[in-house]
């Protein structure tokens, strides 16, 4: 490959790259972010609210994530503004990332009673999923994600250890992260310019 061939790749991959950000900001995923903070939190502190007033039934608990998942597509798609053009491959790569934590962290809860375990024996596990996550946002998006992806393993350091509030301890991480994220690509990136026209 010749140099002007290499310098044009690159080229073509930072204009994606920069494509890819300016899409967070004029596609409003920014603000589907915190939105899911807000909800993320209210679903983990009614769980701890429950969880301190003894409740025990699976199937509360189950029923509240259960609607917690499924508001996430209407909540998407109600704030969510496509630009247009063809789904690139990087999207796609989102997407599946998303939907592969959402179905491993249901697995979470579900293996734990399938095996006789208490509902949130291995809830710190979400922790860990979660910084998972992140490390391959970073990897298909924005390096500044690495930094949510280390904060959540300590996530799962501290509802290891204070088991007693893991799941505030989860909701306010999983808050105060998306809340910034959306403020950080609101304020830093520029608009995709399809949004423009």
């Amino acid at each position: 490959m010749e140099r002007s061939d290499a310098e044009r790749v690159f080229a073509l991959v930072a204009e994606i790259e920069g494509d890819i950000r300016g899409r967070i900001v004029s596609e409003r995923w920014w603000l589907v972010w915190i939105v899911m903070g807000v909800q993320i939190l209210i679903t983990n502190s009614i769980t701890q609210l429950l969880l301190w007033g003894g409740e025990q039934r699976p199937l509360v608990y189950i029923g509240l994530w259960g609607l917690h998942v499924l508001l996430i597509p209407p909540i998407i798609f109600f704030i969510h503004q496509r630009s247009g053009g063809q789904r690139t491959a990087t999207e796609a790569f989102i997407w599946w990332i998303w939907t592969t934590f959402i179905l491993a962290a249901a697995s979470v809860g579900l293996f734990n009673q399938a095996v006789g375990l208490p509902l949130f024996f291995n809830a710190p596990v979400l922790g860990l999923l979660a910084a998972f996550a992140f490390s391959m946002m970073a990897m298909v998006t924005h390096r500044y994600f690495l930094i949510h992806s280390v904060i959540f393993l300590a996530v799962m350091v501290a509802m290891s250890v204070f088991p007693q509030v893991q799941f505030l301890i989860y909701g306010v991480s999983w808050c105060v992260i998306l809340i910034t994220l959306g403020i950080y690509f609101r304020l830093t990136i520029v608009p995709h310019p399809a949004r423009q026209l």
